[in-house]
């Protein structure tokens, strides 16, 4: 029996078809630590292990990681809540999902990384898109421009001149005018 997938970017089921003979990868997203994971991380979990367990079953060799995002604003705000460091704070969440994931039976990923391990790449990744012209500092953020990748929104089905500029609430007027402060702008 063939595995068969939707593509989100053709609109179609497709046979599943691994990028290397038998050997499949699997990146999932990991909990932003600030806060215990609830019902909908488990779904998300439980989801890929079935889906992974099937794979192997079908004899193929599975390498899954996971990420926890490790640096957030909500991580410093929950730790001062709780009247411990932020690194105690992830400690203890990273505990507690382990902790539930073993509840749920949820084989042990191959790798656990976290945000802070890749410091300096990501850095290297912001950097890069400013000088390409994809990213434009406001606010001492650095927000990426859609409209500098004309494949955007190929994947979710979203349309450029259908979205709201500044829906996410973080624009003011100014950036309607797409003010660029990137030439002038060097990353950490």
């Amino acid at each position: 029996m063939a595995l068969t997938v939707y593509n989100t970017r053709t609109k179609r089921k497709e046979a599943f078809v691994p990028a290397h003979p038998k050997v499949v990868r699997i990146y999932t997203c990991g909990l932003t630590v600030y806060s215990d994971m609830h019902i909908g991380h488990a779904r998300t979990y439980c989801f890929w292990d079935v889906f992974r367990r099937w794979l192997e079953y079908r004899g193929h060799h599975v390498i899954s990681i996971i990420n926890y995002t490790d640096i957030d604003d909500r991580i410093i705000v929950e730790a001062a809540k709780a009247g411990v460091g932020e690194l105690d704070h992830v400690e203890r969440v990273i505990a507690g999902f382990r902790r539930d994931c073993r509840a749920l039976k949820i084989k042990d990923y191959a790798a656990y990384t976290r945000a802070t391990d890749f410091v300096p790449e990501q850095a290297d990744a912001v950097q890069a898109l400013l000088d390409k012209g994809h990213a434009y500092v406001s606010d001492g953020e650095v927000l990426y421009d859609v409209r500098s990748f004309p494949r955007y929104g190929e994947l979710s089905g979203n349309k450029l001149d259908d979205m709201q500029e500044g829906a996410s609430g973080r624009l003011d007027e100014s950036e309607t005018a797409r003010k660029r402060f990137a030439a002038d702008f060097t990353l950490w």
